[in-house]
């Protein structure tokens, strides 16, 4: 086993009410494809085309293929307001 790091708000604080509706449900509701959500938790995890690429929608499949548990960070992971708007985009 391992442990994965906290994500956490941009204030640094674990994700809560105050950060607003960050639910995977509140995202599948309003429409996000579930590969956009896999995609921001592939980036997160270091599932990553290159250190500096954006995340990108990826099945579920594809990360079980790239996950490699060596390239999850150990530092707290920070939920941006950049995610929050990728992950609402349609590109």
């Amino acid at each position: 086993y391992c442990h994965l790091p906290l994500v956490v708000g941009e204030d640094g604080r674990r994700l809560a009410k105050r950060h607003g509706d960050t639910r995977i449900d509140h995202y599948l509701s309003g429409g996000v494809a579930p590969e956009r959500i896999v995609g921001l938790i592939a980036w997160w995890s270091g599932v990553k085309d290159a250190d500096d690429a954006p995340p990108r929608a990826m099945s579920s499949t594809e990360f079980a293929e790239r996950f490699d548990v060596s390239r999850v960070p150990r530092e707290k992971v920070v939920f941006r307001a950049e995610d929050d708007r990728w992950l609402l985009s349609k590109a």
